[in-house]
C-alpha cells in the first residue's frame, strides 16, 4: 500500500531518490561528528582550566509507543506504529558551568513498521524501519555527592528508513525533553539512569497525486528508558 513519502516511483527517480537520501544521511553523520570533534575540543579547554568534566556516554535504551495516523481518500484514515524494542546510541557531554551541559546525542533504532487495525483486531508489520536521531541539548544537574540528579532537552532531526524498494527516506525534525540521576563510583566513571520522551514532527503534507496525507501537527512520540555507562575526564 503506498503511503505519503514512501510512495513507489519509477526506477530512474527512484535511483535519483535513493543517492539524494544517502546523501543526506552521509551528511547528517559529518555533522555530528564534526560538532562532537569541535565540542570535544572546547569542553577539553573548559574542563581542564575550571575544573569540569567532559563525559561520553555510550547506552542502551527501550523505546515504546509511536503512533501515527495517515489520511487517505481511498481507505480513510490508516493507523501506523512502531514496535517496541531496544535501541542503542552515546551522549557527548560538553561541561559549560559545573551544573550545566551541552549535549549532543545520536540513537540508533532499528525496529518495525506495523498497522494497528483496532480494538480485538490483529496488529501486522508493514515493513522494518530504521531511526537515526542526532540531538543537541541542555543538561542541568545537581553537584552535590556522587548522586546528581539532572533535567535534559534536546532539539534536532530525525532520519526515518523504511525498508521498502523504491522508497525515499524522511528526514524530519525532533525534539526530546527526560530527566534522571547520574551515579559516580569515581571522578571517571558512573552510570546514568533516565527517561524520556521523543517526538518526531510529521508537518501537513499531501503529493497532490495519490491523496495521502499526515494531519498538520502530528507526530511520532516515543518514550524512552536508558541506562548507561559515564566516562569522564
Amino acid at each position: 500500500m503506498p503511503r505519503n513519502g514512501w510512495t513507489t516511483t519509477g526506477t530512474e527517480t527512484s535511483g535519483r531518490r535513493s543517492t539524494a537520501a544517502r546523501t543526506r544521511r552521509r551528511g547528517s553523520a559529518a555533522l555530528f561528528a564534526l560538532l562532537v570533534v569541535v565540542a570535544a575540543g572546547a569542553g577539553a579547554d573548559a574542563a581542564s582550566a575550571q575544573d569540569k568534566q567532559f563525559e561520553i556516554t555510550p547506552y542502551a535504551s527501550y523505546l515504546f509507543g509511536g503512533s501515527f495516523d495517515l489520511f487517505d481518500f481511498e481507505l480513510g484514515v490508516v493507523d501506523f506504529e512502531l514496535e517496541e524494542d531496544a535501541a542503542f546510541g552515546l551522549i557527548v557531554g560538553i561541561p559549560i558551568t559545573r551544573s550545566l551541559q551541552v549535549e549532543l546525542s545520536y540513537l540508533q533504532q532499528r525496529t518495525e513498521l506495523q498497522i494497528d487495525e483496532g480494538l480485538f483486531e490483529d496488529v501486522f508489520t508493514v515493513a522494518d524501519i530504521d531511526i537515526d536521531t542526532y540531538l543537541a541539548g541542555i543538561l542541568w544537574q545537581g553537584t552535590f555527592g556522587q548522586v546528581r540528579p539532572f533535567f535534559v532537552a534536546g532539539l534536532g532531526v530525525a532520519d526515518l528508513r523504511i525498508d521498502v524498494p523504491d522508497t525515499d527516506n524522511e528526514v524530519r525534525p525532533a525534539l526530546s525533553l527526560g530527566g534522571g540521576v547520574k551515579t559516580m563510583f569515581t571522578p571517571h566513571l558512573g552510570l546514568r539512569f533516565e527517561g524520556r520522551i521523543f517526538a518526531i514532527l510529521l508537518d501537513e503534507d499531501d503529493d497532490g497525486r495519490c491523496c495521502r496525507r499526515y494531519d498538520d501537527g502530528q507526530s511520532i512520540t516515543q518514550g524512552q528508558l536508558t541506562a548507561g555507562v559515564i566516562f569522564a575526564f
